[in-house]
C-alpha cells in the first residue's frame, strides 16, 4: 500500500484577517481576532443561531464566516458582558459549516449546536475525576491509552477521517481516578488536524505517543537531565525550549523547522534550567507570529531582544531594570519591562503608544506582564479588550485609574488601610472608584480615603452588597443599607473566623496524617529489607497491629493506623464548616 502523502504543514492558528485592523481610539464593527473559548469580560457583539443563544459566536468569526453568506438571516446578535466562542472549532469550520454553505441548510449544524451546549467544556491538564461524569471515548485498538473527553471529540475528532477510529470508551472510571483529556494537549491536536486531512493514520499515532510519553513543562527551575531540550538553529541569546513545549507550540508550523534539539550529553545537561516558553512575552510572540504569518525573522528578532533583557520570570521581580510607561501620561505603579516590550507591545504593533525610553527603576519592580503582579487579572483582562476589539483608550484609562490601588482585600478583615464610606460601612478604594466614584451619595461620606488603623472589612466586594450599593445610591440614602451592614457583619463574627480556623486545622491535619502515613511506607521498606537475611523465628506485635518479622512492621502498621485516624479528624468538622460558610454567604 502506498504511504499516504502529507500535505505541506498549515498552521492551524495562522489567520491573515486576524489583528489585521490596527488598534485605535475606538473599537472596530467586530473583534480583531477570535477570543476562543476564553471567557471574555468587556461588552461587545454576540452572535447566535436563532434558538440557542448560549452557543455564542464572536463578531470577528461571524463576519469572516458568517455575514456574506446567504444564511446570516439563520442568526440573531445580541451585545452581553460576558461570553465566549465557540465557533471557531474544526467541527465547525472545516466541516458543518462549509457543508451548511453546500446545502444551503442549517440543520446539521443545529443539531450539533442543540447536543453541545449540554456537553462540559475539557477541562485540560487539570483531568476529571470519574465524579464529574465526563464521557470519555478511546481508540477503538485501544492503542496509546488516548483518552478523549466528549467535548473535544465533538468539537474535534466527530467529522474527520479519523473518527470512526473513537469509540465511546468501555473502561469504568473510579470515583476518583483522574484522567486528562489527550486531545487537550496542543501538539496532539494540531497532529489531529494534519493527519487526518490526509489520512495518514500511522504517523497521527508515531507523534501522539510521543508526546504522550513526555512530562509535561515543570514550570519550575529544575535538573536539565530530566527532558530533552531545543533551541533556534540560529544563534539567538540563552534561549531554551523543553521538548513538550517544543511540539505543543513548534512542532508542524512554519518555524518549526528553524529549531533543533540540543543534542547535549548527560554532563553537559548537569545544570539547573527552565523552559523561556514560560516567559509570557516569549509566548506571546510566538503566537502573535504564528497567528499573523510574520515567519521566523520576526520571532527571533523579538527572541533575542528578550534573550538579553532580564528574565520575567513569575514570582521573580526585576532588580534595577528599565521599564517602560504610556507615551502620553504616565500611569502610577506601572510599567512594561523591556523584555515584554520586544515580545508583547513590539509583536502587537503599539509600542509606538509607549515612550521611546524606558526609565530605570531602582531596587525590586514587577512588570505589568508578569503573572505575580498584584493586579494581574485585570491588568490583563482590559489588554486583552484593547487587542481584540482594537479601542486602546480603554485599557490606559483602567490602568490610570487602578493600577496604584490596593486590591480589594475581599472578605478578610485588614487593619491599616484607607477607606470611604462610614466607618459602620466602609468601601476600600477600588470598590469605590468602580462603585461610588461621581455619584452624589459619594459626597456625604464621611471617610474619604481615610486611613484607619482597625480592622475594617469592605462592604462593595460581593455581587449581593453592590446590589443594595446600587439602590443606596439610586435613593441617595444609605441609612437601611447601613443597618443591613451591621447585621452583616455581626453575622461574619459568628462565622468567618470559626469556618477559618476549621479550613487551617484541617490542612494542619491532613499535612499530619501524610506524614504519617509516609513514615509508615518508610518503615515498611525497613521490615522488608530487615527479612532479607533469613527470618529470626520470631514474630513482632499484637491483634490489633498484625504480626510482622520485624519491629519496623510494627511501627510501620502503627504509623498507617495513626495517619488514618488522623486524615478521620481532619474530615470531622466538614459538616460544621459547610454550614458556617453557608450562613455567611447568605448575607455576603
Amino acid at each position: 500500500m502506498q504511504k499516504p502523502q502529507v500535505t505541506p504543514v498549515v498552521d492551524p492558528i495562522y489567520d491573515p484577517l486576524a489583528l489585521a485592523a490596527p488598534i485605535g481610539t475606538s473599537a472596530g464593527s467586530a473583534l480583531r481576532l477570535c477570543p476562543g473559548l476564553r471567557t471574555v469580560s468587556y461588552a461587545t457583539t454576540w452572535h447566535h443561531l436563532k434558538g440557542f443563544p448560549d452557543f455564542g459566536i464572536c463578531s470577528f468569526c461571524f463576519s469572516k464566516h458568517i455575514e456574506s453568506s446567504p444564511l446570516a438571516h439563520e442568526f440573531d446578535a445580541i451585545v452581553k458582558t460576558k461570553g465566549l466562542c465557540r465557533f471557531n472549532v474544526p467541527r465547525v469550520t472545516k466541516s458543518l459549516w462549509p457543508e451548511a454553505q453546500r446545502t444551503s441548510s442549517v440543520a446539521a449544524l443545529r443539531d450539533y449546536v442543540s447536543r453541545r451546549i449540554t456537553i462540559p467544556a475539557c477541562t485540560k491538564k487539570g483531568g476529571a475525576v470519574g465524579a464529574d461524569g465526563v464521557k470519555w471515548f478511546g481508540l477503538v485498538g485501544g492503542e496509546l491509552g488516548m483518552v478523549a473527553c466528549e467535548a473535544c471529540h465533538e468539537d474535534e475528532v466527530a467529522g474527520t477521517s479519523f473518527a470512526g477510529r473513537f469509540e465511546p470508551l468501555k473502561q469504568v472510571q473510579g470515583a476518583s481516578e483522574r484522567w486528562i483529556c489527550t486531545i487537550s494537549y496542543e501538539h496532539v491536536s494540531r497532529c489531529l488536524q494534519i493527519f487526518s486531512a490526509c489520512d495518514a493514520w500511522s504517523e497521527f499515532v508515531a507523534a501522539a505517543g510521543k508526546r504522550m510519553a513526555l512530562p509535561d513543562c515543570s514550570e519550575t527551575m529544575g535538573s536539565a537531565t530530566s527532558r530533552n531540550w531545543y533551541r533556534p538553529i540560529r544563534p539567538t541569546g540563552d534561549l531554551d525550549i523543553c521538548e513538550a513545549c517544543y511540539l505543543d507550540s513548534l512542532a508542524l508550523t512554519d518555524l518549526g523547522e528553524h529549531f533543533a534539539e540540543t543534542g547535549e550529553s548527560f554532563e553537559q545537561k548537569l545544570c539547573m534550567r527552565i523552559c523561556d516558553l514560560l516567559l509570557m512575552n516569549l509566548s506571546e510572540a510566538l503566537v502573535v507570529c504564528r497567528t499573523k504569518g510574520l515567519g521566523i525573522d520576526a520571532f527571533l528578532r523579538a527572541a533575542g531582544k528578550i534573550a538579553s533583557s532580564p528574565r520575567c520570570y513569575k514570582k521573580a521581580g526585576i532588580t534595577d531594570g528599565r521599564f517602560y510607561n504610556f507615551a502620553g501620561t504616565s500611569a502610577a505603579n506601572f510599567g512594561v519591562c523591556e523584555g515584554c516590550h520586544a515580545g508583547i507591545l513590539e509583536p502587537h504593533g503599539v509600542a509606538p503608544l509607549f515612550g521611546s525610553e524606558p526609565k530605570l527603576i531602582q531596587g525590586t519592580a514587577w512588570c505589568a506582564f508578569n503573572p505575580s503582579v498584584e493586579r494581574f487579572g485585570g491588568l490583563v483582562d482590559h489588554w486583552l479588550e484593547a487587542v481584540e476589539t482594537g479601542a486602546w483608550p480603554t485599557y490606559e484609562r483602567w490602568v490610570s485609574r487602578f493600577a496604584a490601588l490596593p486590591t480589594c482585600p475581599n472578605f478578610n478583615m485588614v487593619a491599616g488601610r484607607r477607606w470611604y464610606g462610614w466607618d459602620d460601612l466602609p468601601m476600600c478604594p477600588e470598590c469605590y472608584e468602580t462603585v461610588a466614584e461621581g455619584t452624589q451619595l459619594a459626597s456625604s461620606f464621611e471617610l474619604r480615603d481615610t486611613s484607619v488603623e482597625g480592622e475594617r472589612l469592605c462592604s462593595a466586594y460581593s455581587q449581593h452588597m453592590r446590589g443594595r450599593w446600587a439602590e443606596a445610591i439610586s435613593a441617595g440614602d444609605a441609612a437601611g443599607l447601613r443597618e443591613f451592614n451591621k447585621y452583616r457583619m455581626s453575622v461574619y463574627a459568628q462565622t468567618v473566623p470559626r469556618f477559618k480556623m476549621l479550613a487551617q486545622m484541617q490542612t494542619m491535619q491532613n499535612q499530619l496524617a501524610l506524614s504519617q502515613m509516609m513514615l509508615g511506607l518508610s518503615l515498611q521498606h525497613a521490615d522488608a529489607i530487615s527479612g532479607w537475611g533469613g527470618s529470626s523465628g520470631y514474630e513482632y506485635g499484637n491483634s490489633s497491629l498484625g504480626y510482622h518479622s520485624s519491629q519496623y512492621g510494627v511501627d510501620s502498621a502503627k504509623a498507617f493506623d495513626e495517619g488514618r485516624a488522623t486524615m478521620a479528624r481532619a474530615n470531622g468538622p466538614i459538616a460544621e464548616a459547610s454550614y458556617l460558610k453557608d450562613v455567611w454567604q447568605a448575607v455576603e
